[in-house]
């Protein structure tokens, strides 16, 4: 690559850093101003470029400057890259933030479904556990039936009226609870079954709210990165803004700088090209395009001019160059005017 592109390459890279340093940091001050936002970006994007280019003209001209000058400058600059870094973390916590608010939205619906499931499971739980005391009273009343049939028998053997009475009576008490325990078994498992229903509604919109969720896969890598450190989120994404501040506007300043300092070696070394050139003479890179005809003519114009002017008095080099026109030289020299008239006498009447 060469050395004129490779300059024009830093200074695009540049701009390129600076302009986006600009743009972060004046939407990040003109949110947190947002009554003036409008003021806001016309005030900083001033001070954005007035920041590049007192950077560049304190390198290209800090011998130049007053001590004192110099040092409110570079304190101007120094102060314009903080204020910088500071509204880029603003723009990226901003934007973050509103991720994090659509993030604690999902999880909250998330949270909600949860609790839902949770109470219903403690309902069906519990009625679970009723059932099972009923189950073992209504069994504990089958056996307590039996048993006084068996006794009924006995005693209506032994004509034991009043017994066989009170018997009976027990009997029947029995055979109500067990009828009505029976009742409440039923109403328990419809409504448990009726809980289990509305579980698997929830887990269902649970599952489809976690996989439609696009907030969850934008911030998968931080919460990767969460359980890997044992940081929460936002000191992960803090850590991220303070070190893209660090790198962004200072990078970008610097870039301006080198670029600076391309440009002004490159002037030098022309400066030591001219210096360096024969004395009267300044050469300049030409690229004329001639053809053959034209070519021919500058030849014999040239030596039309080399034969009525002697070569003392031209300090100039005339090299073969009209057949390679790639680098022709510009010469500008002050030979000395040739008599006018039409003799060599100085002008004027041929003496007779």
């Amino acid at each position: 690559m060469q050395k004129s592109n490779f300059k024009y390459l830093v200074g695009i890279a540049a701009f390129a850093m600076a302009a986006c340093a600009a743009f972060f940091s004046v939407f990040g001050f003109s949110q947190l101003f947002a009554g003036a936002a409008t003021a806001v970006i016309i005030m900083f994007a001033s001070l954005e470029f007035s920041k590049l280019v007192t950077a560049a003209a304190l390198h290209r001209y800090w011998d130049k400057l007053h001590k004192a000058m110099r040092g409110y400058l570079t304190a101007g600059v120094i102060v314009m890259i903080m204020m910088t870094s500071a509204g880029t973390y603003g723009f990226l916590t901003s934007a973050y933030q509103e991720t994090a608010n659509k993030l604690e939205l999902h999880e909250g619906g998330v949270k909600l479904l949860d609790n839902k499931i949770n109470t219903f499971q403690l309902n069906i739980e519990r009625n679970t556990g009723q059932i099972e005391q009923k189950n073992k009273r209504i069994n504990q009343l089958i056996d307590l039936r039996q048993t006084q049939e068996t006794r009924l028998d006995s005693l209506m053997v032994n004509e034991h009226w009043v017994n066989v009475k009170r018997t009976q009576v027990a009997i029947q008490q029995a055979d109500d609870q067990i009828k009505e325990l029976t009742v409440q078994v039923d109403d328990l498992n419809s409504s448990s079954n009726s809980l289990m229903d509305s579980v698997n509604v929830y887990n269902v919109q649970k599952l489809e709210l976690e996989s439609g969720n696009e907030v969850a896969a934008e911030v998968g890598p931080l919460k990767y990165l969460s359980e890997l450190t044992g940081l929460d989120m936002d000191s992960i994404v803090n850590v991220y803004a303070l070190i893209i501040i660090l790198v962004f506007d200072p990078m970008a300043v610097m870039l301006l700088i080198v670029f600076s300092r391309i440009v002004l070696l490159e002037e030098e070394e022309e400066a030591e090209l001219i210096k360096s050139s024969p004395a009267g003479t300044v050469q300049v890179p030409i690229k004329p395009k001639f053809n053959t005809q034209q070519k021919a003519k500058l030849r014999q114009a040239f030596q039309t001019h080399d034969d009525e002017v002697p070569d003392e008095e031209v300090q100039q080099t005339q090299p073969d160059i009209y057949d390679e026109p790639e680098s022709i030289p510009q010469v500008i020299s002050n030979p000395k005017p040739k008599p006018k008239g039409n003799d060599n006498y100085g002008g004027g009447v041929k003496p007779q």
